[in-house]
């Protein structure tokens, strides 16, 4: 069955599409005006809400040319995007109204709600008749479209979680050896990882490749598996202790917690003075080196307390959900008998049937 595009849907498409182009536009200019009074988790979001800004202007001009020269595969290509576009913003929602109540402090400061409601009207209007022939028709094609936009929201979650692990990653390169920088360095490499992977599954479902998915979404499985484990761990609270008296016994400087946590030494200023060592600026209050500014306490007694990871508990939410579907597809795919055989027997039998004559 085709989508046929009628002259209303056209002139009602042609019509939304600059409204769309211009309530994107002025959200852009909102982001871009309060981008450096944001941090945290909420300066994730705005970059987030940014780039899909962005890239739904960019898919607009596709869908100008879609509309005008009938291209039915392009929009339906561009309901799949729209769709994953509207999730991702409910995520960006969720996150921040969740965390503050003032929706102007936030990237979902009013102009991003309308932003919002314009992108759901876009979907209505585009592709109502799509999604109801898409739908009606083979359980494949529903759970391989939930499959997708479930996919596309992971997958725009694992790239926010790359840059938090990135920009948290920098903050503790000065601390020689410490423990905590080295979890980041491994939830780093997995989230790197975790992109090429993301990416790989695509092709599989694609192909219906049933055996491949199986082993696939256990593999991811496992690796959702480890991101939980390391979000529980970023989001207690990290004693300092143990990277403070390596750091003391190997002669090491203790700059990197005198100037966050406020202290000096191991057990306090003392520390130097046993030592007949001179003791730092950075035991000292604005770097001042006045005996009134000097911190009393150990660096040893003290604790960081990171924020809590509200962005890395949804993504491997989100992810958890991807295993469930893939694994949905994965029943879908061998009851109804339409499963392709593995890559590996796929090439064997090509060979095979190449030495025949």
């Amino acid at each position: 069955m085709c989508f046929c595009p009628t002259i209303a849907l056209k002139v009602g498409l042609l019509f939304m599409i600059p409204i769309t182009a211009g309530i994107n536009g002025a959200q852009i200019a909102k982001d871009v005006s309060i981008w450096n009074a944001l941090e945290g988790h909420h300066y994730v979001m705005i970059v987030i809400s940014l780039s899909v800004s962005a890239f739904v202007l960019s898919s607009l001009v596709v869908l100008i040319y879609a509309t005008i020269c009938n291209k039915i595969r392009i929009l339906k290509v561009i309901m799949l995007i729209f769709a994953g576009i509207v999730l991702v913003k409910l995520g960006i929602l969720f996150v921040c109204m969740s965390t503050e109540m003032n929706p102007g402090k936030t990237a979902a400061h009013p102009m991003f709600m309308v932003c919002w409601v314009i992108t759901i009207g876009m979907m209505d209007d585009q592709e109502t008749r799509g999604i109801q022939r898409l739908l009606c028709g083979t359980k494949i094609g529903i759970c391989k479209l939930i499959t997708f936009i479930v996919w596309v929201v992971n997958f725009i979650f694992t790239c926010a979680d790359v840059y938090i692990y990135y920009d948290m990653l920098k903050e503790y390169l000065d601390c020689w050896n410490c423990l905590f920088r080295s979890y980041m360095i491994i939830a780093l490499v997995i989230n790197v990882l975790m992109v090429p992977l993301l990416i790989l599954g695509l092709f599989f479902i694609y192909l219906h490749f049933s055996r491949e998915i199986r082993i696939y979404a256990t593999v991811l499985f496992v690796a959702t598996w480890l991101q939980m484990m390391l979000t529980i761990l970023f989001a207690q609270q990290y004693q300092t202790v143990g990277d403070v008296l390596q750091i003391w016994r190997n002669r090491k400087s203790l700059e990197f917690f005198e100037s966050r946590c406020q202290c000096c030494g191991v057990l306090g200023p003392d520390d130097y003075k046993l030592g007949l060592l001179v003791i730092p600026l950075s035991c000292y209050k604005d770097l001042s080196g006045n005996d009134e500014d000097l911190y009393q306490s150990g660096c040893s007694t003290h604790s960081i307390k990171p924020s809590f990871p509200i962005t890395q508990v949804i993504s491997f939410l989100v992810q958890y959900v991807l295993v469930i579907c893939l694994k949905v597809f994965h029943v879908i795919l061998i009851r109804s008998g339409t499963q392709r055989r593995s890559l590996w027997t796929e090439r064997r039998s090509e060979t095979l049937g190449s030495l025949n004559p």
